[in-house]
C-alpha cells in the first residue's frame, strides 16, 4: 500500500485518514486519473492543433467528387479564407474538418450546441456585425487622441454593446494599424475607410452556414439561402477576390489584435488548386 499512501500524500493529505486499504487505493486510482487527464487533455489540443497546421501547409484542400457548378462555386467560396484557415474543403457544402476540432469550432468558438444557438447565431452573423460600427471606428482613429476616440464614440453610438465592440476594435485598429500596412492589406486611412470589413461579415457568415449544415442544424435549401445572403453582402462592397481577402484580414484584425493570414489568403489568390484562381468575382 505504500504506493497509494504516496499518491495520497502528493495532495497533501494524510494517508491515514482514508480508512480501509481498499478505499485508499480507490482515493489513489482517482488521483492518478485527474493527473492523467491533466496532461493528456492538453497534448490532445496540441495534436489537433498540429494535425490542421499540416492541412493547412498541405494547401488548398478540394473535395475531388464534388458536383458544384462554377456559378454555385462562386457564391461558395466567399468563406474560403475561413474554411482554409480551418483546414476544411474549398468547394464543397461539406467542410470535412476533423471531427474534434469541428465540434471545438461549434461549441466554445461560437456557442452553438443546439438548432436554437444555430438559428441565433446567424441571425447576429446577417446582421453585418462588424460592418454596422466600423464607420465610427474609423472616424474614432483618425482623431489620433485616445481620451477624444472614446468621447467620440460615446457620442455616436447610443448601444451600449455596440460601443464597447468598437472600442475593442479601435483599440485593436490603434495596435495593429501599421501591421495591416507592412502586409499590404491597406495603403492608409482612406484605403482602409474605402476597403471596409463586409469580406468579414460575410466569410464569417458563409463558414458558420456551412459549419451548421455539417452539424445538421439547417437543410440544404437554407443553407444556400444564407450562402447567398453572403455573397450578396460582398458584392455589394467589394470588386475582387484580392478585396474580399483585404476586407476579411481587415475585420479579423479589428476582432482578434492580429491577422497573420496573409500567407493563407495569397495561396487562394495564387495556387492552382484553390478555386478562387479560375472563378471569375
Amino acid at each position: 500500500m505504500w504506493f497509494f499512501d504516496k499518491i495520497i500524500s502528493l495532495t497533501g493529505s494524510d494517508p491515514s485518514s482514508f480508512g480501509s486499504e481498499g478505499f485508499k487505493v480507490l482515493v489513489a486510482c482517482v488521483i492518478l486519473v485527474a493527473a492523467a487527464a491533466l496532461v493528456i487533455f492538453p497534448l490532445m489540443k496540441i495534436v489537433r492543433f498540429i494535425r490542421t497546421i499540416c492541412r493547412v501547409f498541405s494547401g488548398p484542400r478540394c473535395d475531388r467528387n464534388s458536383k458544384l457548378t462554377d456559378e454555385q462555386l462562386r457564391v461558395l467560396t466567399i468563406g474560403n479564407l475561413y474554411a482554409y484557415q480551418q483546414g476544411g474543403w474549398l468547394n464543397s457544402l461539406k467542410l470535412n474538418i476533423d471531427t474534434s476540432r469541428f465540434n471545438n469550432i461549434m461549441h466554445e468558438w461560437w456557442g452553438i450546441y443546439s438548432q436554437a444557438d444555430a438559428i441565433s447565431t446567424l441571425q447576429y452573423l446577417l446582421q453585418g456585425t462588424f460592418s454596422i460600427t466600423f464607420e465610427d471606428v474609423c472616424n474614432a482613429y483618425a482623431l489620433h487622441d485616445s481620451a477624444k476616440a472614446a468621447s467620440y464614440l460615446k457620442q455616436h453610438i447610443e448601444n451600449e454593446d455596440l460601443r464597447e465592440r468598437a472600442a475593442h476594435q479601435l483599440e485593436n485598429l490603434n495596435k495593429c494599424y501599421n501591421d495591416l500596412v507592412r502586409d499590404g492589406i491597406v495603403q492608409d486611412e482612406a484605403s482602409m475607410r474605402k476597403l471596409g470589413v463586409m469580406g468579414w461579415d460575410a466569410g464569417r457568415l458563409n463558414f458558420v452556414a456551412r459549419a451548421c449544415y455539417c452539424a445538421g442544424y439547417i437543410e440544404e435549401p437554407e443553407l444556400w439561402q444564407l450562402l447567398q445572403r453572403a455573397y450578396d453582402m460582398a458584392h455589394s462592397e467589394l470588386h475582387s477576390w484580392r478585396e474580399l481577402a483585404n476586407s476579411y484580414m481587415l475585420g479579423r484584425t479589428l476582432w482578434g489584435g492580429n491577422c497573420d493570414m496573409a500567407g493563407l489568403a495569397e495561396d487562394l489568390l495564387t495556387k492552382p488548386a484553390s478555386p478562387w484562381t479560375r472563378l471569375p468575382w
